[in-house]
């Protein structure tokens, strides 16, 4: 968003001239329709700050400002110009800022601030000309940001209808996906949780954010068009996520290594690397399993071999990595059920023939009691756990089998 501070002296009293008659009800068509196209842009996604009477105050573009006025030729006329100038979806996802004294502060797209006035009509403005465009997919991936004093969220339109409560607006963009073929784009987005004060950051999609919400009018709507649509059993295999800073590292660079190897060496730096190896990353499945998992343990669940060797080298270099493999995860059913593995145990109940050799190639050199420490079977049985280590590069006979351990 720029400042009119930004703006040529001729892009100013444009800027100025369309504010003024925004705020006053008046057309502004036949101004837009004369403006060139680098003028338009630089007076759309210019913001004006008004404050509120004690504390805060929102700076929103012209787009947004129409929204707030309720002056329909306004929003329908500067959706069209830029339109048909390309520029739409730069326009609509230029970010609108409310702040209040309470330090509660909204990032919104145009959408969004549409969505938060609970203005329905402006959001289907925005869908039509969106549609027309072809960035309606774009627009409906683009993010809403809450910072809240101990947590912030970043949030899909649909999500962000979700969190305002807006029953009608939710209903709307669940039928305009599903007419536009937009559905499972839609019902898998990621939605992103974080509390800074305890480094976790949550992830989830909006049927599990409904869920977390607790929307249950609109969680019953996702379920029933998915089912309608044959996409039910694809939106149920989605998963929510608890993730601490490592973990999130691993569950985002899936082919690249450098946040995690950073992350990994400062921890090792400031003598903290067991503690941040040992905090536990939550993973929820839509069946009712629950995975409390070392940053180890959460590398073997993603199945990233990368993010697994750099764990097991570095906490190898900083002699701990006896006490790392002897960690335990835990996994729990839906019935309750919790069962307590190792990374050795993850890895063989993950069918991981890869992660299984880099361990046992690492605890060779350990004494000989650590193997009693290792539980390697969860849902599987010991013959299952056999037939795992028939091909790791070690005998099955030097591994002891035992049960898993499991509380009820």
């Amino acid at each position: 968003m720029l400042n009119h501070q930004n703006l040529t002296r001729k892009q100013e009293d444009l800027y100025f001239q369309l504010k003024g008659s925004i705020w006053n009800g008046r057309s502004i068509s036949n101004i837009l329709k004369a403006v060139s196209k680098n003028d338009l842009l630089k007076v759309l996604i210019t913001g004006y700050t008004t404050r509120f009477p004690r504390s805060g105050g929102r700076t929103l573009t012209l787009l947004s400002l129409a929204i707030h006025r309720n002056n329909n030729e306004c929003v329908n006329s500067i959706l069209e110009q830029a339109k048909n100038n390309g520029i739409l979806q730069e326009i609509i996802n230029t970010e609108n800022i409310i702040h209040y004294k309470d330090d509660r502060s909204y990032n919104l797209t145009s959408l969004g601030f549409a969505i938060y006035e609970n203005k329905e009509r402006y959001v289907n403005a925005i869908f039509v000309k969106a549609q027309e465009s072809g960035i309606l997919q774009d627009i409906l991936a683009a993010r809403n940001i809450i910072k809240l004093n101990i947590i912030s969220y970043a949030l899909t339109p649909l999500s962000f209808s979700i969190y305002k409560g807006n029953n009608e607006c939710i209903n709307y963009i669940l039928e305009q996906a599903q007419n536009n073929g937009m559905l499972q784009g839609v019902f898998v987005a990621e939605d992103i949780a974080t509390r800074p004060l305890s480094c976790l950051t949550y992830i989830f999609t909006p049927l599990s954010f409904a869920v977390y919400q607790n929307n249950k009018e609109c969680f019953n709507a996702i379920l029933t068009i998915a089912k309608n649509n044959g996409i039910l059993q694809d939106i149920l295999n989605n998963r929510t996520y608890t993730l601490t800073l490592l973990g999130l590292a691993i569950y985002r660079n899936s082919s690249e290594n450098e946040y995690v190897n950073s992350i990994l060496m400062q921890a090792q730096n400031s003598d903290t690397l067991q503690e941040v190896l040992v905090a536990k990353n939550i993973v929820y499945s839509p069946i009712g399993w629950t995975y409390s998992l070392t940053s180890l343990g959460f590398a073997i669940h993603e199945g990233n071999h990368a993010h697994i060797n750099s764990i097991l080298i570095q906490a190898q270099n900083s002699g701990i990595l006896q006490d790392i493999l002897a960690n335990h995860n835990a996994i729990i059913s839906p019935t309750g059920q919790t069962y307590s593995l190792t990374p050795l145990g993850i890895a063989i109940h993950k069918g991981n023939i890869e992660c299984i050799n880099s361990i046992i190639v690492r605890i060779n050199d350990i004494p000989q009691y650590i193997y009693a420490t290792f539980q390697p079977t969860a849902a599987i049985n010991k013959r299952n756990a056999r037939s795992a280590l028939d091909d790791v590069s070690i005998s099955p006979k030097r591994v002891r089998l035992q049960e898993n351990s499991r509380t009820f």
